[in-house]
């Protein structure tokens, strides 16, 4: 084995254009690069390549092998501006189907560019089902990533019903009946159990293995659960963003940077841990009413805050509330620096899976609001297992990034904040929790830790694999 490096074993990876899958996928071909030496190709888009081309500069300076190939993006051909080139850059309903078209059609320039560079292996994003034919076909393995936790695949039903095997005992995926979630608060209800079904069964079938964006310390039950009875072989790898040492990476919107800088240094002067920081991500798009909720609960609450919004709009009241108490961001925010500024003592999220890593790695409790996708699998996750976080409430699981669901009221929103920030012994006890999470997080990705091991532990079977069909 001392020779593989001779061999300049050479891995693929296809990122999904979604930057919630899109950057977590990078650190781990950064990883590979730098941790295993291994020669890596990425292969996306113009735009999206901008987005971390800088990150890649900096480790192509150490001399590992890391290879950007922009394909280009069939704007024209599906009627979309040009830039959008993933899902945090949509401004309007209309350009989803749009971008989800364009995606399509970049398959087979994906599949032609791949066979061109003649790989060992290719890691891909569990969106890209066609990966396992063209894998199958070059005869190498692929593997399949997750950028969340084990948890998901139990509490999803439909899911469930994909990858628990009839030969497998029933008590090894049995789950307290509190866990399941309405149906109501599940994703994916426009598409047919029987394709859901067997989309990902034909996947689990012949990818090589899969790859969690998660640690073993907060979910060790569902790890062992997953590997019992979904996919033996399985490697947890997370919190990827502080394993792999990712800095602040901007995604999308514009960058104003006055503002940037004048939260940056108002966070200076605020008490520790007594500002709610407020984000729902890069996707999502609230409507008006939403968001006049949320600013109406952070008003009655007189919680300083940091607000993070997609788009300027006007919002009722918000002119003296944001001099007095707060400060407003439109766009891009720093994230990890916020969340790491000791002032920080709450975040209000949508529960995507990057940004509950990126509070458990800073030791920050959650308020809890998710909207669509797997978000209401990781609330379940924080507050019936984890107990670092309180719910708003909500109770619809949107379609898409734009947000229909009911309105969720300002009552229901001040009650949660007030729940976490008025120094109860609930909240001090769910303040300690996520600090505890903190912790096993940091230690997970320390040389040594369970996803360092996992993480070296995979990079050495896949070179024992393609060693021995040499």
């Amino acid at each position: 084995m001392a020779d593989i490096e001779n061999k300049n074993l050479h891995v693929v990876f296809l990122p999904y254009f979604i930057c919630s899958h899109m950057l977590p996928l990078l650190d781990v071909a950064i990883l590979f690069a730098t941790l295993g030496g291994l020669k890596v190709s990425v292969i996306t888009t113009p735009h999206n390549a901008a987005i971390f081309q800088f990150t890649i500069n900096e480790r192509l300076k150490s001399g590992v092998q890391i290879a950007i190939h922009s394909l280009k993006f069939p704007s024209e051909q599906v009627d979309l501006p040009e830039g959008i080139e993933n899902f945090s850059t949509v401004t309007s309903s209309e350009q989803y189907p749009k971008l989800k078209r364009a995606i399509g059609l970049l398959q087979k320039p994906m599949e032609n560019l791949t066979r061109s560079l003649s790989p060992h292996c290719i890691f891909s994003d569990y969106f890209f089902p066609w990966s396992v034919d063209l894998a199958l076909e070059l005869k190498i393995p692929r593997l399949l990533f997750f950028p969340y936790n084990f948890f998901y695949h139990f509490t999803n039903k439909p899911y469930k019903k994909v990858v628990e095997p009839a030969t497998e005992s029933s008590s090894v995926c049995q789950l307290p009946r509190k866990l399941k979630l309405k149906r109501s608060r599940q994703p994916n209800q426009d598409i047919t159990e029987a394709s859901f079904e067997a989309s990902f069964r034909e996947q689990f079938k012949w990818s090589y293995g899969t790859v969690h964006n998660t640690f073993l310390e907060i979910e060790p039950t569902y790890a062992n659960m997953y590997k019992k009875s979904i996919c033996k072989r399985s490697w947890h790898i997370g919190p990827l963003f502080h394993l792999c040492g990712r800095k602040e990476v901007r995604i999308s919107g514009d960058c104003n940077t006055s503002s940037v800088m004048n939260c940056l240094n108002w966070l200076d002067t605020q008490k520790a841990k007594s500002v709610v920081y407020v984000c729902f991500g890069s996707m999502v798009l609230l409507n008006d009413m939403q968001l006049t909720e949320i600013v109406l609960a952070l008003k009655a609450s007189s919680q300083p805050f940091v607000l993070v919004t997609k788009k300027s709009m006007p919002i009722p009241g918000v002119g003296d509330f944001e001099e007095n108490n707060g400060i407003i961001i439109t766009g891009w925010a720093p994230q990890i620096k916020i969340l790491n500024h000791p002032a920080v003592g709450a975040f209000m999220t949508h529960c995507g899976w990057d940004s509950v890593l990126e509070a458990m790695v800073a030791g920050v409790p959650l308020i809890t609001c998710p909207l669509f996708a797997e978000q209401f699998h990781n609330e379940k996750l924080i507050i019936q297992i984890l107990g670092n976080g309180v719910e708003v409430g909500s109770e619809v699981c949107n379609f898409s990034p734009e947000i229909k669901s009911p309105v969720i009221g300002n009552d229901k929103i001040k009650k949660a904040v007030m729940r976490l920030m008025r120094g109860s012994f609930e909240s001090e006890m769910i303040r300690r929790r996520a600090e505890e999470i903190s912790v096993m997080a940091k230690r997970a990705t320390e040389e040594g830790g369970s996803s360092y091991n996992d993480l070296m532990a995979l990079i050495q079977e896949i070179k024992d694999c393609v060693v021995g069909k040499e």
